[in-house]
């Protein structure tokens, strides 16, 4: 899942819509919601798996930015668990607005999956905000010297 502007991105968007992927209107938040149904709809009926960047887009500084609640609210629907991924190093490869990467080390870190069986309408902001906090710690500990 992408936002709608990456379908103008040279060869990326091209991709993009040869393979289907889904994009979302994040100008237009009814558009959004049903692109987003249409993925839960899916994901149920193909078992399929979906990719999704909660924080909705690459920082400029590389540090965390607040998550979107669209994955969530997905989660809420379809209760299919999320598996968090921790992406270090993208950023330094290949800053913001860099058409090509440098040469570098990306690494991801899968966490265990999260299930979502208890995820509603009523709760997706703390569920959120749980995530978040799961992912800063993690980053932290990147940070701090080791004894």
């Amino acid at each position: 899942v992408g936002k709608k502007e990456i379908l103008y991105v040279p060869l990326i968007g091209w991709c993009f819509w040869a393979f289907g992927f889904y994009t979302l209107d994040r100008k237009n938040i009814e558009r959004a919601k049903a692109s987003l149904k249409n993925v839960g709809n899916d994901l149920k009926r193909r078992r399929m798996s979906v990719v999704i960047a909660p924080e909705g887009t690459r920082a400029r500084d590389l540090r965390l930015q607040p998550f979107k609640k669209g994955v969530f609210h997905l989660a809420a629907e379809t209760h299919v668990p999320i598996v968090p991924a921790i992406v270090r190093g993208a950023g330094e490869c290949q800053p913001v607005g860099q058409l090509v990467a440098d040469p570098g080390v990306v690494g991801v870190e899968f966490l265990p999956p999260i299930p979502t069986q208890d995820y509603s309408t009523d709760n997706v902001d703390a569920k959120g905000e749980e995530l978040q906090e799961l992912f800063a710690r993690r980053l932290e500990a990147d940070t701090r010297p080791s004894a």
